[in-house]
Formats: C-alpha cells, sequence, structure tokens
C-alpha cells in the first residue's frame, strides 16, 4: 500500500492511496467463499452453488463490499502509519472496482492544528473569595418556605408577586389569532412566563376586571408570523390570589420529608447545600477567568468540520430542550426517538460563536493536559462523585447509580481532567482575592458556555 498526503488550503488536507489488485482478488474470493456457504438458490443444494453462477449475479455487490473494507482498513491504517490528528470524517471518492486493477482512491479531510499554547506564566488572575452567613441562610429558608405557600384570595389591586386567574384572547390587526387564547390561566405576576409587557400590564387589577393589554411580540420570537409586531389581548380577571409563607416549625419540616431532627436537622442540610453550591460557583468563576485569559493568549484556526460537528450538537441539545419544555415527544436519554420529531430544524447562526469557542477551548484544555502529563486519578474521581453526592439524602445510592453508568462516568472523568489542568495553569499564575457575598456569587452565572 502506497500513502501519500497532500497539504491543499488551511487544514484540509488529501490522502493519495493505493491499495494492490491482490489484496482486493484476496478479500473479493474470502467473501464469495463465505456466501457460497450461506446462500440458498433455487436448484441448488446448500452450499452447493457453483462460483460461477454466484459471480454472475452477485460479483458487483461483491466487489464493492471487498472494495470499501478495504478502503476503510487501509485509511484507519494510513491516518495511524501517518500519524494525522483527524478532525471530523473524511470525503473518501472511490474509484470503479475492478479486480484486475489496484484500487486507487483519495480521501480529503481537515487536521487539528497544532497548538503551541502560551500558559499564564506570571499574569495575575482574578480568584474570588465569599462566605455564607447568617442572613444568607434565612433568604435560602424563606425561598424553601415560598415553595409551600399558601394562596388566598384578596380582595385589592394586585401587585408583583401576587397570582391572577385569567381569561384572555389576543387580537392582531382586529382578528383573534392562532394560540393566543387561554381560560382559566393561573398566572403568576412577575415569573415572566407571558411575553414583556403582558404580566406588566395586570400589576393592579382587580377581581372581576376587565382590561386590554397592548404588547409587541419580541423579534426572536418562535412563530414567524407573530414575530416583531403589535398585538391586544382582551383579558378577564377572576381572581387575584397573594402567597402566605408557612411557619418553620416541626410540621412543616416533617411534611418536607425529614422524618429526624426537626428545624435544626433542615436548616444544617440547607447549609451543607449552600456551602456545596458556593464551593461550586466559586471554581466555576475561577475556571471562566482562567479560560477567558486562554482564549485572549491563544488565537488558533480551527478545523471547520470540528465546528460543525458541535454546531450539531448543540442544535440536538436546544431541540431537545425546547421539546422537553413545550411538551413535544423527543428522544430518550441515550438519543433513540422515542416518539416521531417534528420536521424542526434550528438555523446554524445562533451556535456558531459558541460552538467555536467550544471547539478552542477544547483544543487549548487538551495540550494543557498533555504538557503537564495530567491523568484522570481514580481517587480524584472518586472524591468528585463523593462530592456530587453528599448534598443527597441517600449519598451512597448517587455514589454506585454514577458508577454503573458509563456515560456519567465518562463526563466526571473529562471533569476532572478539566480541573486538573486548570489547577496546573493556575500554579505559574499570580492570584488575586476579591471579595464578594454569597449571593453575588451564586446568582451570577459563570462558566465555559
Amino acid at each position: 500500500m502506497s500513502i501519500r498526503i497532500e497539504n491543499l488550503e488551511g487544514l484540509e488536507r488529501r490522502m493519495h492511496v493505493s491499495i494492490p489488485a491482490e489484496q482486493l482478488q484476496h478479500k473479493y474470493q474470502e467473501r464469495l467463499q463465505k456466501l457460497a456457504k450461506t446462500i440458498k438458490l433455487d436448484g441448488f443444494r446448500p452450499g452447493k452453488v457453483p462460483a460461477a453462477v454466484l459471480e454472475q449475479r452477485f460479483k458487483a455487490d461483491l466487489l464493492n463490499e471487498a472494495g470499501w473494507e478495504l478502503i476503510e482498513k487501509s485509511f484507519e491504517k494510513a491516518v495511524d502509519e501517518q500519524k494525522v490528528r483527524l478532525a471530523g470524517r473524511p470525503r473518501i471518492e472511490p474509484p470503479p472496482f475492478d479486480k484486475n486493477q489496484a484500487i486507487e482512491y483519495q480521501a480529503t479531510f481537515e487536521v487539528f492544528p497544532e497548538v503551541q499554547l502560551k500558559g499564564l506564566d506570571g499574569l495575575t488572575i482574578e480568584r474570588v473569595t465569599a462566605t455564607i452567613n447568617d442572613v444568607d441562610l434565612n433568604k435560602t429558608l424563606d425561598k424553601i418556605l415560598a415553595q409551600h405557600a399558601e394562596w388566598h384570595a384578596v380582595d385589592r389591586a394586585s401587585k408583583e408577586g401576587d397570582r391572577l386567574v385569567v381569561d384572555f384572547e389576543g387580537f392582531m390587526d382586529g382578528l383573534p389569532f392562532e394560540g393566543g387564547k387561554a381560560e382559566a390561566l393561573t398566572l403568576e405576576l412577575g415569573a415572566k412566563r407571558m411575553i414583556p409587557g403582558f404580566e406588566e400590564a395586570l400589576v393592579g387589577v382587580k377581581a372581576n376586571d376587565e382590561t386590554t393589554i397592548k404588547v409587541t411580540f419580541p423579534a426572536d420570537y418562535p412563530s414567524a408570523n407573530l414575530a416583531g409586531k403589535p398585538a391586544e389581548f382582551k383579558a378577564k380577571v377572576h381572581k387575584v390570589e397573594e402567597s402566605r409563607l408557612p411557619e418553620l416549625n416541626e410540621a412543616l419540616v416533617e411534611k418536607m420529608g425529614l422524618k429526624e431532627g426537626g428545624v435544626e436537622k433542615l436548616k444544617e442540610q440547607v447549609r451543607k447545600g449552600m456551602d456545596s453550591e458556593l464551593k461550586q460557583a466559586l471554581k466555576n468563576r475561577l475556571k471562566t477567568s482562567v479560560l477567558e485569559k486562554l482564549l485572549e493568549l491563544n488565537p488558533i484556526t480551527l478545523p471547520t468540520s470540528a465546528v460543525d460537528e458541535e454546531i450539531k450538537h448543540l442544535q440536538s441539545a436546544a431541540m431537545h430542550r425546547i421539546m422537553r419544555e413545550s411538551g413535544m415527544p423527543h428522544a430518550d436519554d441515550h438519543g433513540h426517538p422515542n416518539h416521531k420529531h417534528p420536521d424542526i430544524e434550528l438555523p446554524r447562526e445562533p451556535f456558531v460563536e459558541q460552538a467555536e469557542r467550544r471547539v478552542r477551548l477544547g483544543l487549548l484544555l487538551n495540550e494543557a493536559i498533555k504538557q503537564g502529563s495530567i491523568k484522570s486519578e481514580p481517587e480524584r474521581v472518586r472524591a468528585r462523585i463523593t462530592e456530587i453526592a453528599e448534598v443527597y439524602q441517600h449519598p451512597q445510592q448517587v455514589i454506585d447509580w454514577y458508577y454503573q453508568n458509563p456515560q456519567l462516568l465518562s463526563e466526571v472523568e473529562s471533569m476532572v481532567l478539566e480541573e486538573a489542568a486548570i489547577q496546573h495553569l493556575l500554579e505559574k499564575a499570580k492570584l488575586s482575592d476579591k471579595t464578594m457575598s454569597f449571593e453575588e456569587v451564586v446568582n451570577t452565572k459563570e462558566g465555559e458556555g
């Protein structure tokens, strides 16, 4: 087998491969003999069909199968021998297969770039620190109580935080439009479930009021016939309700499922969960600072095929999320469809920047892992899983679940590798501490996107 690699534009390469005719003849005969042992044809006993008859009927298919098997195996071998860092799938252009001729084919593909990583040597990275105080704990407890709040009808004007029961119907250019009508809808003011301006217009109404709500649909609204257009909603308010927090006592704690320890045990568990949340949020902030600096220091050319694959992944994840939130049927957790998908295709543009960022960061972190000779150590993986599990009521069950699920375990291993790479990069940087409150840290979304 002969191999020649041609450099094309950018990261694109073309591999020229020649496979001797003898190999095709041998592979063809293998398939012919295998077929002869299993084929059943009218007029012949099993295993007794003459080779000439088989060739007459199946020669083209056998040649095609034999040729493609050789191409696939030869390409894998060539990539390994030439130490090609393949990015994405190759485009292979095979010739017509002929037993008496060598297979000469071309494979066009992209490779990953060679990364000369610039680290954080001597640079200053901001590290946020924070602690949890009693005010933070009480606010979190109030949020928990709010989940068990009781709603009571009130005879006053509505305000943000109240709950309404309303009927409404939407009109555009004086005509009702599809999907714009609801009856006895329960709507919490301030929850921002509706389009901008809708909930705000219902602040100040009372039970039995009728009102007209004038709004404009957002430009990016999913329904193209409504996006960016003004509309009017005729609304009838049936009820205004306010929420009343229950008292934090032993009875409520038991109702929440905590059988022993009462209020103090609940506070202990809540504090533990807050500690875990804060620890992860601080880690994410530091990670984001490192990744932003890496991106700034290391502009690299990206393989289009790798970016395209990441865009497809993001589109798929977004589609599953949309279907799940809307109640539409979607694929299961293994990617197998459990219902027929609607014929919807999300546009590429909103995902391009995020996809490029992910591919770039993946290349940079892989290089950091390589430079630091970092490995996913089993004890660090177990420690990370234990940390994840400790906020649950039955931690050992969560730990067992991770170790019984190869995909979840692989995700944690990747997480541990990434954390080790971040730590390796930080060893040569200077850290500047900045103090923030618990609320500031956990309510600000930080991450690699």
